[in-house]
């Protein structure tokens, strides 16, 4: 279980807000007219993905609440909301302060710096592989192969690393982890061609390290089951990952391939 980050961590990257401004204003509707390489957005109020592609962003919400209602893991985990509030140096507070506190943390500096943080990912899955892919292969192949490389690219760190995999084992995880990044890059393939631009996906990317990794993750009771359904190794996310990419798939034909419109081959 990590530690709660200290009052000072959690400003120490403040100087990573200029790598993402575009990347939150994107977020909200800003868009390039001219794109760089890459898919780097300069400045145009343009179509982003609405307000159904926004909710989808928040898949992590819906996996933890189901984990919590089912017992597969318990809310919330009181030694890790009382080094938080210590970590604030406030002093006492309730609990429910302390963990809407550390949300709003989340939710601002942490996920701004880690859309810094997945920055160099995201340039070389969405901003240059992906279009490359989509000029040559459908929807559904550009997304599955795109995912398979990115799911591969994470081996060596598995393999040769250790603690990044849940707490599982091997055979379950790496498997499951598979599956899953083909799975849900038909999420960030479909707003990647959608939006022209990278920066939607390294919002997302961020999104979901951060609210997984730093808040529900440690925010859960673990048991013995919930490393098996919570978290990026848990067969919950896989689950959720396909109803999205079934979602996304059956949209296919509203995204762009390079710069001019086209329907894809079924």
């Amino acid at each position: 279980m990590r530690d709660a980050p200290t009052w000072i961590e959690r400003w120490f990257s403040i100087e990573n807000l200029a790598y993402s401004a575009d990347a939150r204003l994107t977020h909200f509707g800003v868009e390039s007219s001219e794109q760089c390489a890459g898919g780097f957005p300069v400045s145009r109020i343009g179509s982003q993905p609405g307000i159904k592609e926004r909710a989808n962003q928040t898949y992590w919400a819906v996996i933890y609440a189901f984990v919590w209602l089912t017992r597969f893991g318990g809310f919330y985990n009181s030694h890790f909301v009382e080094r938080v509030f210590e970590s604030f140096g406030l002093g006492p507070m309730r609990h429910w302060v302390s963990i809407v506190l550390y949300f709003l943390f989340t939710a601002t500096i942490t996920l701004v710096r880690d859309c810094a943080t997945v920055l160099g990912e995201e340039i070389g899955w969405r901003g240059f592989l992906v279009p490359e892919l989509a000029k040559r292969h459908s929807f559904a192949a550009t997304a599955i192969i795109s995912g398979f490389i990115w799911a591969f690219w994470h081996y060596p760190i598995f393999l040769l690393a250790d603690g990044y995999n849940g707490g599982t084992p091997v055979w379950y995880y790496l498997p499951l982890f598979t599956v899953l990044l083909p799975t849900i890059s038909f999420v960030w393939t479909w707003m990647r061609l959608k939006s022209d631009s990278l920066w939607p996906g390294d919002v997302l990317h961020a999104a979901h390290n951060t609210f997984i990794q730093e808040f529900f993750d440690p925010l859960t009771v673990d048991n013995s089951k919930t490393r098996y359904v919570a978290g990026e190794f848990g067969v919950a996310l896989l689950v959720v990952s396909i109803l999205m990419a079934i979602y996304f798939w059956s949209r296919r034909d509203e995204v762009r391939l390079a710069t001019r419109a086209v329907t894809f081959p079924n």
